[in-house]
């Protein structure tokens, strides 16, 4: 955007005002869990209770004072807000998304699907629903104990994949088998897409322009109106 680097890292420090509570606290959060014998922080339980407490007061803070801002603006400029000029070729891009969108959902809805289509549809539903389940009702049975400050050399014998239980291989198994299902219907439902808009009407290809670019033209054309 051809802005200037040391105002940019001026503007954005406020930035630190809502990072550190919550980097504070992942780092009591990691103290207070250390073991009984080896605890030297014992002051962690409670720097962790404020520091919680300071992130939730800090972000609502941050969301209400954004929300008022912004209506304050529309409210106060909405007359230049709305003089704006839209950028035609992102307005077309957006059109054309739109158009290719309702295309899918047409051309793939359910009573004009294969059966193949639908058999993978379904498949991935109930592979994905035994994965989510069997490690929400038997975590304990999928994956063995692993705490943060365990290593696996020491825990897991040197191999990562001992972290994994039998059901835990089958979750990961179905969740791979979803995905691959999910992954197999798209393509097909893209291609049934493509010569769909080829032998009816196909939406107006438009060209993709950068942010950048886009910033840098309307920055251009209110330069050219103000004088």
């Amino acid at each position: 955007m051809r802005l200037d680097l040391i105002p940019v890292i001026l503007a954005t420090l406020p930035v630190v005002i809502v990072i550190v509570p919550v980097v504070l606290t992942g780092t009591f959060i990691y103290l207070d869990s250390l073991p009984e014998q080896d605890e030297a922080y014992p002051w962690a339980a409670t720097a962790l209770g404020v520091c919680v407490s300071t992130s939730a007061v800090i972000q609502v803070a941050t969301l209400t004072s954004a929300t008022y801002i912004v209506e304050r603006t529309m409210s106060e400029r909405k007359l230049e807000v709305d003089g704006l000029e839209l950028d035609t070729e992102v307005e077309e891009a957006d059109e054309y998304l739109n158009s290719e969108t309702q295309s899918f959902y047409e051309i793939n809805s359910w009573d004009k699907l294969s059966r193949g289509s639908k058999s993978l549809l379904i498949m991935a539903l109930f592979s994905m629903i035994l994965s989510v389940h069997t490690v929400l009702l038997f975590e304990s049975r999928c994956f063995v104990e692993y705490e943060l400050t365990y290593t696996i050399t020491e825990h897991l014998g040197g191999n990562v994949l001992n972290f994994l239980k039998p059901l835990g291989w089958v979750a990961i198994i179905s969740f791979c088998l979803s995905y691959m299902c999910m992954f197999a219907f798209n393509h097909g439902a893209k291609v049934g897409v493509v010569a769909g808009t080829k032998s009816g009407s196909q939406p107006k290809k438009v060209r993709f322009v950068s942010i950048r670019e886009s910033f840098l033209k309307r920055q251009e054309s209110m330069f050219v109106s103000e004088f």
